[in-house]
């Protein structure tokens, strides 16, 4: 068996001791803002992975996330961020849009 071949096994061994496959590539998703509300996807979030806000609405929208502030995100404008620990999505103008992105566990 060559050198590379057991350093495989090894890592493979260890990820499976660990209860956990190995970490795929990230993901990115997709988070509509439309009819002023965040239409968030029931799908599983990553660390890592992320996140296009993109507005669909017909009026301006500003989306804060994990302690940062998109710029004001007009209709079919973007922002896309990385998924830190996951939490609370805003607008800071509209009070009444709220969301939540719930990391896998």
């Amino acid at each position: 068996m060559t050198l590379a071949q057991l350093l495989s096994i090894g890592v493979l061994a260890g990820a499976a001791s660990c209860g956990r496959a190995p970490a795929g590539p990230p993901a990115t998703h997709e988070v509509e803002i439309r009819d002023s509300r965040f239409a968030i996807p029931d799908r599983q979030f990553e660390a890592g992975d992320s996140i296009v806000f993109v507005n669909r609405d017909l009026v301006p929208h500003r989306v804060l996330f994990e302690g940062a502030l998109s710029p004001e995100l007009l209709r079919g404008h973007e922002w896309v961020i990385a998924i830190g620990a996951g939490g609370a999505v805003a607008c800071p103008y509209h009070p009444a849009m709220e969301g939540a992105i719930s990391l896998r566990r």
